[in-house]
């Protein structure tokens, strides 16, 4: 049986600007508000919530059918990005204004 999953997002661009203007904490403080669009890596992959603290940010993401592996599990490459992205926002939300990051390397192990 086919399943079909649709979405949308906001362009980008928009945070992307306004990341320049604001400190981090500022930033992710207006996206998880609403008041700027959330990243299109949030949308796609099914994060549902942002819980926000300067230098301490969690997501939360209910597993489902997309985010399975050809065995019927979560594939270890949506928890990696979750993982990612929590640690970058976490680095972000103690940054001033105008400076950004990106994540040099990443190791997770599996058990």
């Amino acid at each position: 049986m086919t399943r079909t999953r649709t979405f949308n997002w906001e362009d980008p661009k928009i945070g992307a600007a306004a990341s320049q203007q604001l400190s981090g904490f500022e930033y992710l403080s207006a996206i998880a508000k609403g008041e700027l669009p959330q990243s299109p890596i949030f949308v796609t992959k099914g994060f549902e919530s942002i819980e926000l603290v300067e230098g301490k940010v969690s997501f939360f993401m209910r597993s489902q059918e997309f985010h399975y592996n050809p065995i019927g599990v979560v594939h270890g490459g949506v928890i990696s990005t979750i993982l990612d992205s929590a640690m970058g926002c976490t680095v972000h939300s103690v940054l001033p204004a105008g400076v950004g990051y990106i994540t040099l390397e990443l190791k997770v192990n599996f058990l």
